[in-house]
């Protein structure tokens, strides 16, 4: 069968892509999108990848994959900025990745402008969500009316849409009219220890694990007045922030006045996976999510997850911790803590297995891809350049 060519555009991608040690970002939108191209790789697909420029060599590989540099963050002139060297800067790589299919994940400028580029040039887009957000007629996370015009234009253009989950497909097509293919996100498979199990009951002080953004929308907040109020839990905080913005410092401030709080910044995959294998229980506190790559990675790990989002209902139907509100958040966790004898990690790590697995979510793309091409297939210049990767 003849390989795709496919160009992914996550500006925000280019440390996980080169396995950086501590990476600037690790969202989970892009690491489903970096799962996605290194899996494609790997199967003898073209895969190209559009990201920020941080100084590397324009066309550099990493497992596979040519990497082309759009723009520096800082770069231009305000007022015009976005059209140079913003605009011109994108699509100038994206024409030298020279891809039939351009994916890009979760909605903003970049939607619009991809999918402009690809109509002009006669290429496939390809659009998945990222949040509910995505979906919502007020686009909450869209802050500016130019970033809401342009994904809509990207969303009303793409050659197909992917949600991450039933409901997100739903109000998508509610909302805007548009249609989207369900495709379960994923996170790889670790070699799993079921002694883990037994090591985490013999523990005597739970261990709340929290991981993700420093940022109002994740609300830790609400996570550090729980720490107040039960000083007998050990909290462990994974994530980062904008130094320089006000609500960042006083999260680290106050977690630093918390005895039983430990904020780490910066972590490794190796630190991060073994977080996860010690603690109890993880915590999300968010208003909004998707479907947080932080659950799939925790679920891998028999670990349960008490959240305030419930993406398509998954952990209060398929009993995975709890679903709960701020309000009764400490409840949750203790019912939970309550169940870990219980088959409670066996059941979580049992729903990971059949539902969220690298190979079934590669495989839905790989069909996906084909089919947009088949409904119009483009000729796309040279592809990915030939020069051989040195990986």
């Amino acid at each position: 069968m003849t390989p795709l060519r496919v160009c992914f555009v996550g500006l925000q991608c280019y440390d996980l892509l080169a396995r950086a040690l501590h990476p600037r970002l690790i969202g989970g939108a892009e690491r489903q999108q970096v799962f996605l191209a290194r899996s494609l790789a790997a199967n003898g697909h073209k895969v190209a990848f559009v990201t920020f420029d941080h100084g590397q060599d324009d066309g550099v590989w990493h497992d596979g994959i040519q990497i082309f540099k759009a723009y520096a963050g800082h770069q231009g002139l305000r007022g015009v900025r976005f059209v140079h060297p913003r605009w011109t800067g994108l699509a100038g790589a994206m024409r030298r990745a020279g891809a039939d299919i351009y994916h890009q994940m979760g909605g903003d400028l970049q939607t619009g402008q991809a999918a402009a580029w690809c109509r002009l040039r006669g290429r496939r887009f390809v659009f998945s969500l990222a949040s509910d957000g995505d979906c919502d007629p007020a686009l909450p996370l869209l802050r500016t009316a130019r970033q809401r015009l342009f994904y809509r234009f990207g969303l009303r253009y793409a050659d197909a849409a992917v949600a991450q989950t039933e409901s997100q497909r739903k109000q998508l097509w509610a909302a805007f009219g548009a249609e989207a293919t369900v495709i379960r996100s994923c996170t790889p498979d670790v070699a799993f220890d079921p002694a883990v199990i037994q090591a985490r009951a013999r523990d005597s002080r739970p261990r709340i694990l929290w991981v993700g953004r420093l940022a109002p929308l994740k609300r830790l907040e609400i996570l550090l007045d729980l720490a107040a109020a039960r000083p007998d839990w050990e909290f462990h905080v994974i994530g980062s922030g904008d130094p320089n913005q006000e609500y960042v410092q006083r999260l680290e401030s106050r977690a630093k006045m918390l005895s039983n709080v430990s904020l780490h910044r910066g972590a490794t995959d190796e630190q991060l996976h073994e977080a996860y294998l010690r603690a109890h229980v993880l915590v999300c506190t968010s208003s909004m999510e998707g479907v947080p790559t932080t659950f799939l990675e925790a679920w891998a790990r028999a670990l349960p997850v008490v959240s305030t989002v419930d993406p398509d209902g998954v952990i209060a139907a398929h009993h995975l911790g709890a679903a709960t509100t701020p309000e009764h958040l400490a409840q949750a966790i203790a019912g939970v803590l309550g169940e870990v004898r219980n088959g409670l990690p066996e059941r979580v790590r049992a729903h990971y297995v059949a539902t969220h697995t690298v190979e079934p979510f590669v495989a839905a793309h790989e069909r996906l891809f084909r089919d947009v091409l088949k409904r119009g297939r483009a000729s796309s210049g040279h592809g990915v350049s030939e020069r051989a990767s040195p990986d």
